[in-house]
Order: C-alpha cells, then structure tokens, then sequence
C-alpha cells in the first residue's frame, strides 16, 4: 500500500517506509537549509533543511511548478528511486540531482503527447544538473538543458532521453579552487558518451577550462551523435572519437562561447587513424589529427591549395574534396610540427621553421597567486629557436600566445596565415624581437603592394620587444597595454584593410592593498614607424586620473583618418603645427563634446598651430604654456563658440571668414 507526504514551508522529516510512498512538494517547500561558507576549505555548507528517506518500496519525489529545486543541498535524500517533476507554467523549472543516488527523472506538463511518445509536453521548460548517480532522464517537450560539471557526474550505463523539443546537452570542466594556495588548477576532464544512451538531443556544448589549459574532452561515436544538430565547442572543448570515421555532415560545428577564435577541436584517439566527412570548411578547420593516418572528406567544396595546406597543417594525411584527393606533402627540411602535447624544441644552428596551430601551440596550465594577483603558467611548450634565422609558422584561427609559452627564444620572425573567416589572435612575448607577418597565404595585393590579403583579420598585442609587424588587408587590430610595450624603432604597416592601433593604460593591481593604481604613460609615436594603419585608439585610466599621452607629428598621423581618445586619454605634439584636416577626432567612450575627456594638447613651449575641418575636433584640443593657435576650415564660428575655445587657452582662432582674433 502506497501512502503520500506533502512538505511544508518548514524543515519535514520524511521516515523510511517499507511500501512505496509519494513525497509532494513546491518550489517553496523543498528546503535546502542555512548557506554558509567556509573560508578555509573554499565550500559551501548546508545546515538544516528537509530530510527525505524513502526507505523500502519504490519511492517517488513528485516535485510541482517552476523554481529551483535542489537535491544536493536537502539534510537528508536517501531511498528514492523517481524524480517527477511537473511544470504546467511558462516559466522554467531548475532541477539539481545528488551525489551517489540513482534515479529516474521524469520532466513532465501533466499531459500525454498527441502521438502517444514517451515523451511528456512542457510549456516552461526545465534544467537539470546531473550528479554522481546513474541517471534515466525522460525529458519534455521545451527546450530543455542537462547540466553536467565533472566526469564522475556522467555515469556509464546512465540514459537521457530529451523528448521533444530543442534540448541540450552541456558538459563543463569542474571548478578547482584550493583555498590553502588560493589556486584555481585547469585539469582535463573526460567524458564517455559512448557508454550512456542519448536521445533527442539536439545541441552539444562543451566547454573547457577558461582558467588555464585543461580540455574538456568528450567521446563521442556516430549513435552517441545520431540526434545531435549542433555542437558548439567553446574554450579548450575537445570533440574526440575512437572510431575509424565519424560523418558530421548533418551538424552544425562552432567555437562556442568563443566562435571568432576557433578553439574548440575535434579529433581522432584511433591509433590508425579516422576518416571525417564534414559538410563545409569552416568544420573542417575545427579537424586535429592524431597519431594515425587521417582523412578529410569534405562534400560540395573545392579548396584553394592554401586552404589544403591549413588543414594539413593539422596533422590531417589526406584531404578529399569536389576536385579530388590530395595527400599531404612531407615536411620541408629543417621543419618542425608541434602536436597537441608539451613539445620541446630545441633547434640547430641552421635555419628552421617550426610549424603549429592554435590547437598545437600550447601555454600549459594556469595558476592564479593570490599574493601577486596574476596568473603563472606551468608546463606547455619549450621553443628555442637557437642560432640561425628561425621562423614560427602559426597557420589559421584562433588564439597564439607567445607569452606564456614555458619558453620561446632563438626565434626571428614569427609567420601567422589564416585562411578562414575566423578571427585568429596573437600575443608576443616580452623582450623578444620579432619580425611579425599576416597573411591569408598568397604573395601580394593585386596593386602589388608588400600588404598581403587576410581572409578573417588578426589581432595582434605587442610585447617589450622591438617588433617589425606587417598586416594582412583585413580590419588588423594591434594592441598595446604599456610604454614599454612599444618599442623605439619598431616599425608598424597595417597592409590593407581598415587597420587600429589601440594604445591604453595598463593595469597595476596591488593585491596586498587590494587597489588599481594610476600613473600617466606616455607613448612616442614618433620614434616608430608607423603607416597604413587608418585608426587611433587612445584611452587612459579608468581606474583614476593616469592619462595615457601619446606624441605624434605629421608623419606618424600620415595615413591616420580616425582618432578614438578614450577617456584619459591624450594626443600631443611637440610640432610647431600639426594639420588634423582629414581626421575624425572623437572622444571615443565619452563622445560629449566640451568635457576634456579626450584631449589634443601642444608640449612645444611657443605654442603649436592646430588645423582642423569640424568643431568637434576643435573641442578636443586644449592649449599649452605658448601661444598657440586653431585655424578652423569650412566653418564660421560664432562668438560664443570663439569664446569656447579661448576657454582651452587657445591664443589665436582664424575660422572661415579668415578672421583671426587674439585671445585675452
């Protein structure tokens, strides 16, 4: 004989039975306990709070409504075999299992489906954090989501069953945090889909460590994927499979929460090898051979021999596409590969090249230090370049950096081609001097210039050495974080394309007081060479009153149309004059007029002659210790607006009816 419990608002104590017995409750009535936190072990606790034990029979928690539901944190959930959860509402319902329990979870809206399915109707939809126990999850029809956080949360044997709807199916690395070290360590986390059963499950998230290195690695086969539309890899998510082929022409494959860098991967544990099928490039580049013999097939495209050489680049061994089949050429002499692993590299006194990609480049593990308030890397990559002329030949999306490599050194040019779409990102490292080189992989513009074309654009931050960049002819964006980080003598050339280079304060934390301090910083552009880069981005501290300044003259702002000053942010000149016609001047983040957010000043102590074409860009400059003078084109200024500008000591102001007018 069965019996029925229905919990209260308050803190119910549910006894053993040894029939089958229904334990009802709400949002409201199913009470977790007291939070509080514990510094020294970095947990939470629960005290107080319901206690469930079903005891003997067949026992079910049949939970009603939206809210939050959580198992995990009850004082007591022992003896249940069911979860039914019924929500007949619009809004959502968020269920979280606990550990070491197996159970049944039945999501339901109280109704039978039309065709008479297993799967039950749901008008909110629900979520649901799996646990250590083995699961059979039946779900409805919303748009449900499966939480998984760790690999002992997905057992084997477990069955999900998303029922109608689109559902979706994410697993994520586990937070790490020691308390003791105050550390956050990225380790990779493993999942099996090949050992549960999956169903209805439209969407694949995997997301890995943001922290650091550590992959979120999921096994998958053709039946774990059978239903799966969509899969979205985001930072450091590794699609892997054992099999001999996988097709994923019917899939939608991205990048996740990153798409514009591409990486998430997907490749082959087959010791043989694996043959993909793949429905466009764009999921092709996501592609990273193993150790076998890999084959890429990709339906309805025909590549271009650099796309081929992207994907060979990738440890793929043969590529098939409408044109044919194509076998990876061998290695050039002196040519090195990076595989996914912690390579060491140390090279001849010849020149070499040493060849990766963003999935092969590899920074090791992060650690964060409470003391210094940064993060340090352990493990990754060794490159020593040694003696020679050495070139790093990085090959499509994603993000490459340099910076925290466990060693870069011996190296002189850095090579990054990218074919795709995608964005691809680079970080140099501090005290290197580097030739840097972007390219999509043909020689030159058809104008013949030394700018070579760029598919999806580059983003480049620069480091304390000196660098000679030259960019590809999509929007590049170079970025630079302190003065020393622009080096005297470092040449820069945006190539084509619409081009920024964005000079900022950097950001001094001091963890032992806790604050951000500011300090001016002053970067010389006149000491670089700097051309076919069409915007300026300047902005200063945020935190305070640190300015960033940034001296210029004629020929540094040559092939400068836009300037973007921030907030903080400073343009000045030592020049005798400085002609601004043909550049917008904004004042970037705080674009009101008249405020001083952003400013243009003169440092030459006679003064300076501005020329500019609008009124707005008149606004942004403000007067040095001499005389110096705005000659406005096109424009007739009214004597309040005359009186605006005198305000910025500003000595002298010649307008379009050339009338000049001493200031006071």
């Amino acid at each position: 004989m069965s019996s029925t419990n229905v919990l209260t608002a308050g803190q119910d104590t549910v006894l053993a039975l040894d029939g089958d017995q229904t334990v009802q409750a709400i949002a409201a009535t199913l009470n977790a306990g007291t939070y509080s936190f514990n510094p020294t072990t970095g947990t939470a606790t629960y005290t107080g709070g319901d206690q469930l034990d079903g005891g003997a029979g067949y026992d079910v928690l049949a939970l009603t409504g939206p809210g939050s539901f959580d198992l995990a944190n009850l004082a007591q959930f022992t003896g249940f075999e069911e979860v039914h959860l019924t929500n007949v509402t619009s809004s959502s319902a968020s269920l979280t299992l606990r550990d070491g329990v197996d159970l049944k979870v039945t999501l339901s809206d109280g109704t039978t489906t039309p065709g008479g399915s297993t799967a039950f109707p749901t008008a909110g939809g629900f979520s649901v954090t799996l646990s250590t126990g083995r699961v059979t999850l039946q779900g409805g029809s919303g748009s449900d989501q499966i939480y998984v956080n760790g690999s002992t949360k997905l057992q084997a044997g477990s069955v999900i069953d998303g029922g109608a709807g689109y559902d979706t199916l994410s697993l994520s690395a586990p937070y790490n945090y020691n308390p003791t070290t105050g550390a956050s360590p990225s380790v990779d986390t493993t999942y099996d889909l090949t050992g549960i059963s999956l169903n209805h499950v439209e969407n694949l998230n995997v997301s890995g460590s943001i922290m650091g290195a550590g992959k979120t690695i999921v096994k998958v086969d053709a039946a774990s994927l059978a239903d799966v539309t969509s899969i979205s890899l985001g930072y450091n998510g590794t699609l892997a499979t054992t099999a001999t082929a996988l097709d994923l022409t019917s899939k939608i494959v991205s990048s996740g929460l990153y798409p514009s860098v591409s990486t998430g991967t997907i490749t082959s544990l087959n010791t043989t090898g694996t043959s993909f099928t793949v429905g466009s490039f764009q999921t092709a580049l996501q592609i990273v051979g193993g150790t076998g013999q890999d084959a890429m097939i990709l339906k309805g495209t025909t590549l271009t021999s650099a796309q081929r050489d992207q994907l060979f680049a990738s440890s793929i061994e043969t590529v098939t596409d409408a044109s044919g089949t194509y076998t990876k050429p061998p290695l050039p002499a002196g040519t090195t590969l990076l595989t996914t692993g912690a390579d060491v590299v140390l090279l001849s006194a010849g020149d070499q090249t040493v060849q990766a990609t963003s999935a092969t480049l590899n920074v090791g593990s992060s650690v964060y230090s409470p003391a210094t308030g940064s993060y340090t890397y352990t493990g990754g990559d060794q490159l020593d370049g040694g003696a020679g002329y050495d070139v790093l030949a990085l090959t499509g999306p994603g993000s490459f950096d340099l910076a925290n490599l466990a060693q870069f050194t011996g190296f002189e040019e850095v090579r990054l081609t990218n074919v795709t779409s995608s964005y691809a990102s680079l970080t140099l490292r501090d005290s290197v001097d580097l030739k840097v080189i972007l390219s999509d992989g043909t020689t030159t513009t058809p104008s013949g210039s030394t700018a070579f074309p760029t598919a999806g654009g580059f983003s480049v931050t620069l480091g304390t050495g000196r660098v000679t960049l030259q960019g590809g002819n999509g929007s590049d964006q170079i970025f630079v974080t302190g003065s020393t980080k622009l080096q005297a003598g470092s040449v820069i050339d945006g190539g084509a394309g619409y081009d920024t280079l964005s000079l900022s304060a950097p950001y001094n934390y001091n963890p032992a007081t806790g604050m951000s301090s500011s300090v001016d910083t002053t970067y010389d552009l006149t000491g670089i060479s700097l051309s076919h880069v069409e915007s300026l981005s300047v902005s200063g501290s945020i935190m305070g009153t640190g300015k960033t300044i940034v001296k210029v003259d004629a020929a540094t702002l040559a092939d400068v149309t836009s300037i973007s000053l921030g907030y903080n942010g400073t343009l000045a000149t030592t020049a005798a004059a400085l002609d601004l016609t043909g550049k917008i001047a904004s004042s970037g983040l705080y674009p009101s007029p008249g405020t001083g957010v952003g400013t243009i000043t003169s440092l030459n102590t006679t003064g300076t002659s501005f020329t500019v074409d609008s009124y707005q860009t008149a606004l942004q400059i403000v007067g040095g210790t001499g005389q110096d003078t705005v000659i406005l084109k096109g424009t007739t200024l009214t004597s309040a607006q005359r009186e605006q500008l005198f305000a910025s000591s500003i000595e002298t102001i010649t307008d379009n009816q050339r009338w000049t007018v001493a200031g006071r």
